[in-house]
């Protein structure tokens, strides 16, 4: 941030108004230390406005995800003339994907996928009153214009905006129905909402009903970076059928709850306007979702669990004067470790083989059939605080012209590596 203040990123506005976001350097230890405690707040305001609970005894985590560059934090800072800048909002934000079905094949466009965006109240009617004048008659609104500096960001390639170092084709969010101020956002810049047709559903792990469906095989792919780099944080899986006539894909993007501190999968599901029916769309669904669960595995962005001392810590205790059946078995248990101790009260070695798999918020925007498959599948709402949450797209090449006052450059696809072929392939399948 240093070198973006001797720069000076200050934009002059009317009414002698200067603003400017600017991204927080997490592994700044200086940073972290005057930084992390306005972020603290400005995070608990936010749970406020969704009646959600905070728990700030795991913020800790949130500022050792910014320090490892899994997610950006980014600053709101406005000035009033000469005043010394003031914290005015801030954003959470990280790298993810739009994917669109482009011509025969799927396309997956470099994205931002906003964790939080938060505009303190105090500064938001002082911002509008003072920018009023012959140039804005009602005065800017600090959200939006928050939101248009960070879409230019990401649209520049300025470092700490742009996601994975390239043009955004758009941004990918969830939003409740009581929050106005996000809405009229979302609307002001052509947002794809459709909360009817649209849902965000969670997961827990694969409910039994996932777990009973036929497997039908799906392919899994890496994406890289525009210099041929896989992605660690980022990965698909694919189901084609009916000779290439039907399509759906899941992203997945390794994130985190800003208000819990936990590990989140966030799972964006898109297909070419060509679904399977009845029993066949939900072994599909099954299918992609289980190969994304064990793919999770595999890139250990798995919770890891505390390992509970193990009998090879202990002096064992051998009857040497017992049968040799006897003795055989005090050794076997007496030489037990880590690797065949279970914690307590597990029923698997998920500890071992990458912990359990984090909770999944699954998007299908636009896709009804989808979302009652996913229900009848067990998958259930997502909720925070007393709210149900939608999903939404800000896809660029939707942009309303008068939305923005500078110009959006084309984004470009990422490449997708298919690095282990089909997974979850069956033995056999039955026609749908």
């Amino acid at each position: 941030m240093n070198q973006a203040f001797n720069s000076d990123p200050y934009k002059r506005l009317p009414g002698g108004i200067r603003a400017a976001v600017l991204p927080m350097q997490g592994a700044d230890l200086v940073h972290q230390a005057t930084l992390g405690a306005a972020l603290e707040h400005i995070i608990g305001h936010e749970a406020a406005v969704h009646e959600a609970a905070f728990q700030s005894q795991h913020f800790h985590k949130i500022l050792k995800a910014s320090e490892k560059g899994e997610i950006n934090v980014l600053f709101l800072m406005a000035a009033m003339h000469t005043c010394l800048p003031k914290l005015a909002g801030a954003a959470i934000e990280l790298p993810t994907v739009i994917t669109k079905w482009q011509g025969n094949e799927f396309k997956h466009y470099p994205a931002i996928y906003g964790e939080d965006t938060c505009v303190l109240p105090e500064f938001s009617k002082t911002f509008r009153e003072k920018t009023a004048g012959a140039l804005y008659p009602n005065g800017l609104g600090l959200g939006t214009w928050f939101a248009k500096e960070r879409i230019e960001g990401s649209v520049s390639g300025r470092s700490g905006f742009a996601p994975l170092g390239m043009v955004s084709q758009g941004r990918v969010c969830e939003y409740s129905g009581h929050n106005g101020p996000m809405i009229g956002l979302l609307n002001k810049f052509g947002a794809t909402t459709a909360p009817d047709a649209s849902a965000v559903l969670e997961l827990d792990g694969l409910t039994p009903t996932m777990k009973s469906r036929w497997q039908v095989p799906v392919d899994t792919e890496a994406l890289a970076d525009q210099n041929g780099k896989p992605l660690d944080n980022i990965f698909v899986t694919r189901w084609s059928g009916e000779s290439g006539k039907q399509q759906i894909a899941a992203s997945f993007t390794k994130t985190i709850s800003t208000f819990t501190g936990d590990p989140i999968v966030r799972v964006q599901l898109t297909s070419n306007g060509n679904l399977p029916n009845g029993d066949m769309l939900q072994n599909v669904l099954s299918s992609l979702l289980a190969a994304g669960h064990d793919e999770i595995r595999e890139r250990k962005w798995a919770i890891a669990g505390e390992l509970k001392s193990v009998a090879s810590n202990r002096s064992p205790i051998i009857p040497l004067l017992a049968s040799r059946q006897q003795q055989m078995a005090a050794l076997l248990s007496a030489g037990r470790d880590e690797i065949l101790s279970r914690r307590i009260g597990m029923d698997d070695l998920s500890h071992i083989f990458g912990g359990a798999v984090p909770t999944m918020r699954i998007h299908a925007l636009r896709k009804p059939e989808i979302v009652a498959a996913l229900k009848d599948l067990g998958a259930q709402p997502r909720i925070l605080g007393p709210h149900v949450m939608l999903p939404a797209i800000m896809d660029f090449a939707n942009m309303p012209q008068e939305a923005l006052n500078f110009d959006l450059p084309p984004a470009r696809p990422l490449n997708t590596v298919n690095h282990r072929g089909a997974t979850s392939t069956p033995l056999f399948s039955l026609a749908a």
